[in-house]
């Protein structure tokens, strides 16, 4: 009688065990998909702003460009460029 009990036992063991070891398994592969895509989101976000600041690097060059190129033409024409106008 006691040696059915235990196998029973034994059997209602392995079961809830593999049972919740499926449960577990699923929910670190959520968790683990979740991190992820959390990563990557993130990846994405620096990838951004590196673009952005390599383009307002540009536009920083061209404005400086535009600001070389009008002060050459306020001293062509005999204009002092520091000077208030």
């Amino acid at each position: 009688m006691i040696a059915a009990q235990d196998e029973e036992m034994t059997i209602a063991s392995k079961a809830l065990y593999e049972k919740n070891q499926d449960k577990y398994a699923r929910i670190w592969a959520q968790a683990h998909e979740d991190f992820l895509a959390e990563e990557r989101m993130l990846v994405n976000r620096v990838k951004d702003a590196e673009s952005k600041a390599k383009q307002a690097e540009s536009k920083a060059e061209q404005a400086e460009s535009k600001a070389e190129h009008l002060r050459a033409l306020l001293i062509a024409n005999n204009i002092d460029p520091d000077s208030t106008l």
